[in-house]
């Protein structure tokens, strides 16, 4: 029990130490935008659209990085987003759940039971008669065209 808390104090000192680079990349380009804007309005803008709306984008967080088209994966590789995305799965699912999972055992997976398959479907039935003859049937009783609207042509 007491090398479940070590595990969960390391893991946690662990996401601290790589939070910090990931801050240091945030706050740098935080004083790029100081720079680059003359106004708050405009330093919110430019933050949002040009920084924060493609990191989240790029980071994989919405969307895999490995679905994207390759121009885009490599511009990931400069999206300081995909790797703290990168620590907080690695550090979420080797932390503290893993020692929430051995001392409770109601994390583990359910085992699921496979569904039995549908039987296959019969073959589709044959016509019996060849189709000049079914067509010829069809057509029995049928009125021919008369090229109007449906409606009669006396006049009331």
């Amino acid at each position: 029990m007491l090398s479940g808390s070590r595990t969960a104090a390391r893991s946690l000192l662990t996401l601290l130490l790589l939070t910090v680079p990931f801050m240091l990349c945030t706050l740098g380009l935080g004083l790029l935008v100081s720079t680059l804007s003359r106004t708050q309005q405009q330093a919110m803008m430019l933050t949002s659209f040009v920084f924060m709306l493609p990191q989240v984008y790029l980071s994989g967080f919405i969307f895999p990085i490995q679905n994207m088209p390759a121009l885009f994966q490599w511009i990931t590789y400069a999206v300081p987003l995909r790797y703290y995305v990168v620590i907080l799965a690695a550090s979420s699912s080797r932390g503290r759940l893993e020692v929430l999972c051995r001392r409770r055992r109601r994390c583990s997976p359910r085992r699921r039971h496979p569904r039995p398959r549908p039987p296959p479907l019969p073959p589709p039935a044959r016509l019996t008669a060849p189709a000049s003859e079914v067509a010829e049937t069809a057509l029995v009783g049928a009125r021919p065209y008369t090229g109007g609207s449906g409606t009669s042509s006396r006049r009331r």
